[in-house]
């Protein structure tokens, strides 16, 4: 697993860990409906 807070501070791209993730988890798939992405984090 990525330390995505590490790289979050390191970019600031994206300026926020959750958004990494995101961005991370659909770099990876072929493709995620919203719930998939959901199913990865803990809030609604």
């Amino acid at each position: 697993m990525e330390n995505y807070e590490q790289i979050a501070t390191i970019t600031k791209a994206l300026a926020d860990p959750k958004r990494l993730k995101i961005v991370d988890l659909l770099s990876t798939a072929d493709s995620l409906c919203a719930c998939e992405v959901l199913e990865n984090f803990d809030f609604t």
